[in-house]
């Protein structure tokens, strides 16, 4: 009984450690393609647009578990075209993931951050951890 007792309590903890490394490699995963979405957030603000017609920026960029990929959120202003968008994109392949366009007068910035955070949100592309 005492040896059946042992082996359940072996049997456990052998079990509890493979849970625990397993759960180290999705942390390190996790973390290396955090850092990975930082490289590319640097290397985005370098090609952003600033010209007399357009001002483009990168608000952020973060890692998207149900994408498995790298997320930009940019925000544009066109002046001369009295026009204001917001883009959520793929960094890694350049895809666009969704697209607003509002006229520029009337749209405040707070009003497009918002709009992109619900679209964020209802796309399931931020861990809420």
């Amino acid at each position: 009984m005492v040896g059946s007792l042992l082996t359940i309590a072996t049997l456990a903890s052998c079990n509890h450690g493979h849970h625990n490394a397993e759960e180290k490699t999705h942390s390190a995963s996790y973390f290396n393609k955090k850092v990975e979405c930082q490289k590319q957030e640097e290397r985005l603000k370098k090609d952003l647009v600033v010209s007399a017609d357009a001002l483009q920026s990168l608000e952020e960029v973060f890692y998207s578990p149900s994408l498995d990929t790298c997320v930009a959120v940019f925000y544009s202003v066109f002046p001369g075209l009295n026009k204001l968008t917001g883009e959520i994109r793929d960094a890694l392949s350049g895809k666009q993931l969704w697209y607003v366009e509002r006229p520029a007068k009337g749209t405040s910035w707070e009003d497009m951050v918002a709009i992109l955070d619900k679209h964020i949100r209802e796309m399931g592309l931020r861990d809420e951890r």
